[in-house]
This record gives C-alpha cells, structure tokens and sequence, in this order.
C-alpha cells in the first residue's frame, strides 16, 4: 500500500488511499522533510545582574536556578545579547527541560532589584550537510538582517549538522524559522501549465539508487541540486548559488526534464501473453531465451510463469513483434480493447482521469469532487472513494500524484487530518492563539505546551495562558476578578469621559479647552478627538487643523456663544502658521488676532476672523 507523509499541524501525519490518517506523531523534534528536521522551545532565560549586588556572583546565580528544575547548561550570554542588558551589568544564559521551570525562573528573578530576567525563544533546524552547504549563504544572509538573535552552527554527526536561533522576541523567531524552513524546504518540483503550478512530479524510480544516480547527472548539467524526498514523495530544487541570478531560469529546466522523464516512465504498457505447452516451456527454460528478452526489452518488462505456463510481455505491440520474430517465439494475440466508459457523475464518455480501479472520470467531475472533499469535514468524505456506484473503491495515493495538483492534494490531507482531530477531542486540541491550527495532547507528560509553530505556550490542563505559581483554579479565578475590574473601568472611563493614552495606556481626562492633550505618563501630545499622538505640540496642532478642521474650540464656543453675534454674516476661521501680511483697507470689519493662553499654541499661530 503506497502512503505519503506530510508535516501538518506541528506533526507528522501519514495519510494511505483515499486520503485517510494512517499516523499523527506529535513530539518535540519534527520532520519536515528527509533531510530536515525542526525543532524549537522557550526553556532559556537571559539573566542580567550587577556584580556588586550581595550574593550575586555566577555561583550563586547558578545555585538558585538549579531550584527551578534540572539545567541543561548555564554560560555566558553571547555578546548579541549585550545591548539587551544595561551597562555594568552581568549577562548568563541559563537553559532548562521544561518551560514551566524556565517561566519560574523568570518570575523569580523579575520581583529582585538590580536584575533582571528575560524568556528566550529558541528554533533548531537538523540537517544534512550536503544540503546545510547548499543553503549556507541564503541562511546566513537572512539571519545577518535580524538584530537581537544569537545563532550558531554545530556539526553534532559527521554527516549532521545543526543550525540554532534564540533570541528574546517571540515574533522575531518565529518570523525568522519561517522563513528559515521555507529556504531548507527548497522549490517543490511540479509541472507548470499557463503559469500555474500544476501536479507535482514525481515517480517510484527516483526512490531508487538508479534514480539517485539520474538526478545527480541532471544536476550537474544544470549546476543545481535536486534531491529525493522518498518520506513526502517529493523532488525537491535548491539553488546552491543564488547570487548567479539564474536560478528560476535553470529550476524550469529541471522541471521540464523531470516532466519528460516521469512521461517516458509512465507511457502506457502492454501485457502481451504467450500461452505455452510443456515442451515449449522446457525448452524455454533451458535456453538463454528469457536473457535475451530481458535485455531487448529490459529485465523488468519480462515475466515467466511456470505454474500457468505464460510469457508475459509488457511493451507496445511492435516492440513485441520485433522480439519474437529474432528469437523465434510464437506472436501472442492482439490485446482485447476495452469499450469506451463513461464518466459516473455527468455520464460523458471520458478518457482523461484513468483510475486504477478500471474506471474512468472527466477532468471537470475529477477536480470537483476534490474541491467538496477538501471543503466539507463531514466524515462521509473520508476515505476519497471513486465516484462509481459499484466500485467505491479508495482513490490511491498514485491517482491523485498524477491527476491532482499539489496544492489540492494538501488541502485533502489538511482536511482529512482536521476531521480526525475534531473527531477526538478528549485527546487533542489545536493551539490557543486564533490563527494557528498546530495541535498538542491534552493529556500528554508536560503541563505547558510551546506551540512549534508559533511559540505560544499554553497550559494544557486548563486552555489558557501559562501560569506558574498558580493551579488552575486560582488562574480562573483571578481571570474572573480581572474581566471584572475592567467592565468596572470602561465604565468609569465612560461616565467621566477619561481615555488611555495611545502610547503608554495611562488614564487622561479632558476637562476643557482644546483637544490636545499632554500625556502625563509618557509626555506624548495626543489629539483628543482620533488619540494619535506626536512628539511635538505644532504637530499635533497641524495634524488637527489638517484632518479635524480646528483644534475643537470652534465648536465648543459655538455652543456658549461666546463668538455669536447677531448680524447676519459669515465667520471664516483659519489657522495661519506663518507670518501674515494684510493691508487695513482690504478688511473694514478689522483683524483680531488672539493667542491661547499658556504655551498651547505656538507664537506664530493666530486665529483670523472675517465679519
């Protein structure tokens, strides 16, 4: 039974034909692909303190981290680690088995003066060596764009090597490992028509040595690296030296030579049967006749069967006649051919999708059914069977290599995989962050969960955020008090008119005048009316004139009239920031010009009134 196996969900799913789960492993150590394998955690804590401070040397540093759990180690932080800690202070990287210890440590060190505890987030990527020296320069040059990240290379094996990422920003690291698995992974190698990806190209000759060898020869006619990914059933492109530029150029090469090849694997053979009496056979047998078959025909494409006393030929029809005339054999009958079918669902007679079952399917049904399978997580979709009501037999994974393109193949496994987990949820739960889909067991050996994926950790005893120091029942209850204090607050801001401050969050209040605001925590300017805010009073003063129409004081002496007047007229105000030249004759009603009291306007502000 042909299986194909994808990295799915933080795991590594084995799916067999009709796209139903065989295997979901989930552990620390994931394989992407045959020559890769990532891996990544939060069990590190960057340690900052004086020296001068009492009991703070390495030792007793040490001393009291190895309280929280076992250490794997504990050294000097390396120096891109520096400007994250202030001057004069000291810097250790302590690393621990477990989050849960790591997270006490932090919490621990955080509430003592004169240090200062920060989680570190670390990404592991294990590969080949050969692939780690095709890759080294686009690795290297990502990483040397990222501030704040410690990395290191480390041969662990002799054909082994080991690429680590750590850095205290979580989105940094995960954005990097991102990108970092995207350059491993290489280009997938598929067909392309009207320059859309099509099926991905693959067959069971490049699982071999022969195939090895064939691709090593392509290769090095076309200067890149491709390699065999037997587990995914993949051919899988690097560029070893992207810098040349002609990388996609030579990749469609490749693409179109591997077409070709999977094409003169996949032509149409025959079987060609030759019926034999007893002498026939015995005489067969003692001769070098078979040799010779194999050798015109190759070895593979000849099948003797003594028991039922048949030579089977697989090969065109003229192939077949131009070996039995040299060697002298009988010229079996023509193939029987079978009657035109038709396609189960709109009845049209069809030749396109051919399955292995012996029936036969329209492209437009073909890709349709795919699409509903893919988009419905009912469970009647799984096993993929074909559509004709007498055969339900599961699509092979093989079908669906040559008919389907790639992207529709994973959409029937992320699905397939979906309505497993849905359909097992005492056992697993998808993490806690809305827009990532990785899964971790509810009842696994450790309380917190760092998501592969996205590193946020979750408890997994209660769903929530991690909270060492307190069960579960004492994090929900302190939950509860939380979302209580803070209806409580939005409703005191709402009644007394106050508003956080864009950039610090500290309560402001507007009691009257204009709406510019001077944060009393940050000293940022805010505009009372949008809450963005600037560095500068005159900006904040522009940007008000500019998208607002005024400061607010318009239409706040509107309401108290204090620049009514009972003729009839019109007033234009204008906030002018230049110096302003007017001539006295050109305005009778006359110029005021006011300045706000207090440092509010700057001196070249005016308000021009014309009655």
């Amino acid at each position: 039974m042909v299986q194909i196996q994808r990295h799915f969900e933080g795991g590594n799913a084995i799916f067999g034909p009709g796209c139903v789960l065989t295997g979901y492993f989930l552990n620390a150590n994931v394989r992407v692909t045959i020559h890769l394998s990532v891996k990544a955690d939060a069990n590190s804590v960057l340690i900052h303190w004086r020296p001068s401070s009492v009991d703070r040397d390495p030792n007793a540093v040490r001393d009291t981290l190895k309280g929280f759990g076992p250490l794997r180690f504990f050294q000097r932080a390396a120096s891109t680690f520096g400007s994250l800690s202030r001057r004069g202070y000291w810097s250790n990287v302590a690393g621990y088995y477990q989050p849960e210890h790591a997270l006490a440590a932090v919490r621990h060190f955080s509430g003592i003066p004169q240090m200062e505890a920060t989680l570190l987030y670390t990404a592991y990527f294990t590969v080949s060596k050969e692939l780690a020296d095709v890759v080294l320069l686009d690795v290297d040059d990502i990483i040397s764009q990222t501030q704040h990240v410690d990395t290191a290379w480390d041969d662990r094996r002799q054909n082994v090597t080991m690429l680590r990422i750590s850095g205290p920003n979580r989105e940094t690291i995960v954005d990097l490992k991102r990108i970092l698995e995207a350059i491993f992974s290489g280009k997938v190698a598929s067909k392309t028509v009207e320059k859309k990806a099509g099926c991905e190209i693959w067959h069971d000759f490049f699982a071999g040595p022969q195939g090895d060898i064939w691709l090593q020869h392509l290769g090095r006619d076309t200067g890149l690296i491709i390699v065999s990914d037997r587990a995914q059933r993949r051919l899988r492109i690097y560029d070893p030296d992207p810098e040349a530029g002609d990388g996609d150029e030579q990749a469609h090469v490749v693409e179109m030579k591997l077409a070709e090849k999977v094409t003169e694997l996949n032509l149409p053979r025959e079987a060609h049967t030759i019926s034999l009496d007893r002498n026939s056979l015995r005489k067969l047998i003692s001769s070098d006749t078979v040799a010779k078959l194999q050798k015109l025909l190759g070895a593979t494409n000849v099948s003797l069967d003594i028991v039922s006393k048949k030579l089977v030929l697989y090969c065109s029809r003229d192939a077949v006649w131009l070996a039995t005339y040299q060697l002298d054999l009988p010229l079996p009958p023509p193939t029987a051919q079978k009657p035109p079918q038709a396609c189960p669902v709109c009845s049209d007679i069809t030749s396109e999708i051919q399955l292995s079952c012996g029936h036969v399917s329209c492209r437009e049904c073909f890709d349709h059914q795919l699409n509903v399978a893919s988009g419905d997580l009912s469970s009647h979709h799984f096993p993929v069977r074909c559509w004709h009501e007498n055969c339900q037999h599961p699509l092979s994974i093989l079908d669906l290599r040559r008919y389907a393109p790639g992207t529709m193949i994973d959409s029937l496994l992320k699905a397939s995989l979906t309505y497993f987990i849905r359909s097992h949820p005492d056992e697993y739960r998808n993490c806690r962050k809305p827009d990532c889909a990785s899964v971790y067991l509810r009842n696994g050996y450790h309380e917190i969960f760092t998501c592969p994926a996205c590193l946020t950790q979750t408890c997994t005893l209660c769903h929530s955020a991690t909270h060492v120091g307190w069960t579960c029942a004492q994090y929900q209850e302190r939950v509860k008090k939380d979302e209580v204090n803070e209806r409580l607050l939005d409703s005191y801001k709402a009644s007394a008119g106050t508003k956080d401050c864009p950039k610090c969050g500290t309560l402001i209040e507007k009691i009257d005048g204009c709406n510019h605001m001077e944060c009393s925590g940050c000293h940022a300017h805010v505009c009372w009316q949008c809450l963005k805010f600037f560095s500068r009073p005159d900006r904040c003063y522009d940007h008000m004139n500019l998208v607002h129409g005024g400061d607010g004081l318009e239409a706040e002496g509107d309401e108290e009239g204090e620049w009514s007047d009972d003729s009839e007229g019109t007033y234009v105000v204008a906030h002018i920031s230049a110096c302003l030249t007017f001539h006295e004759k050109a305005y009778p009603g006359g110029i005021q010009h006011t300045k706000e009291q207090g440092n509010a306007w700057p001196s070249t502000s005016f308000f021009l009134i014309v009655h």
